[in-house]
């Protein structure tokens, strides 16, 4: 995005002419790094506008961090020029945490081990996001493939396709059966809607058949979720967006 083709870590390449990741600078010059650690939970602060804040739902959250190198201050100025947003700093201002990229569908990088905080049912705020992208891939393709299958038997687009549509991950989870185990996960929602200028929507009318596919595939292919539900909320009351 900035053109420096040897960016890099000068704990990989302690020549680079572009260390994007460096020491602190009180670390400098120290030659014994022993101790030297940034270890344990430390407070970030998120850019309400960030994909990572929409992702935590809170602006100050804490990390678990393991490293001893960090985002080189030097760059902040032209990497965010060049189209990045620094979303997690420390609160005092000296470290960056977390950057992205707003104009990519999820481009989010950490300083932290959002590993440590994740469990097999708790997911991490930044791995349940890989939940909604499976979700909603599979939603747009059953839509799709339906659209594409009436345009080829009738020559033109069926009446119930929606102006827009998307899946949503809700907070609520619940117990559910998968083979022979019990299940403890999220709930998919499906929002599609049918507008003429987005002040107001009717809820979608999504063909049941093709719902049913959306449903099974979601299911069946997306880890984590053992319920989907279809939003028939108008816009008023609500609103096009599921947040």
């Amino acid at each position: 995005m900035v053109g420096y083709n040897d960016a890099h870590s000068i704990e990989l390449d302690p020549n680079t002419t572009h260390p994007v990741i460096a020491l602190l600078p009180e670390q400098d010059g120290i030659e014994d790094i022993g101790g030297t650690l940034r270890l344990g939970s430390y407070p970030c602060v998120l850019d309400k506008s960030s994909l990572a804040y929409k992702l935590y739902g809170e602006e100050t959250i804490h990390e678990r961090h393991r490293h001893r190198y960090e985002f080189n201050n030097d760059y902040r100025k032209v990497l965010t020029e060049n189209g990045m947003m620094l979303s997690g700093i420390s609160p005092d201002g000296r470290i960056v945490e977390m950057v992205e990229l707003p104009d990519h569908p999820f481009f989010i990088g950490t300083q932290a081990h959002p590993e440590l905080k994740s469990r097999p049912n708790r997911p991490h705020p930044l791995f349940r996001v890989r939940i909604v992208q499976d979700a909603d891939y599979i939603y747009r393709d059953e839509v799709d493939k339906a659209v594409a299958a009436y345009k080829a038997e009738h020559g033109t687009a069926p009446s119930w396709m929606p102006n827009q549509y998307f899946a949503a991950l809700t907070n609520m989870r619940s117990v559910g059966v998968m083979g022979d185990e019990r299940t403890y996960d999220y709930a998919v929602a499906l929002r599609a809607v049918n507008t003429v200028d987005f002040m107001t929507a009717e809820a979608g009318e999504i063909p049941f058949a093709v719902l049913q596919s959306v449903m099974s595939r979601i299911i069946n292919e997306v880890r984590g979720v053992n319920r989907v539900f279809y939003d028939l909320t108008s816009k008023p009351p609500g609103t096009i967006e599921f947040e």
